[in-house]
């Protein structure tokens, strides 16, 4: 993963969304439980903008537009062939 749309972290002086790994499989889904249950980060993913998804680009290229749920975000590496 290269970008996603993501919630600032403030929207008048900050207004990117940073998603940090732990390891080198963390997936989207890691990110969101990890800012979730008090880890890393303020908020995560914006669930109202786009309905339930999320566009992501990849270091491809490609974009592609995933739901917002467990099962999709755990399909988005956070820096998957970075540590390779």
């Amino acid at each position: 993963m290269f970008a996603c749309d993501g919630q600032p972290r403030d929207a008048v002086s900050d207004d990117w969304l940073m998603v940090f790994d732990k390891s080198a499989q963390d997936t989207l889904y890691d990110f969101q439980q990890n800012t979730l249950h008090g880890g890393w980060g303020k908020n995560t993913f914006d669930y109202d903008r786009h309905h339930g998804l999320l566009n992501v680009v990849f270091l491809d290229g490609h974009a592609q537009t995933i739901h917002l749920s467990p099962g999709e975000l755990s399909t988005v590496g956070v820096s998957k062939g970075v540590y390779d």
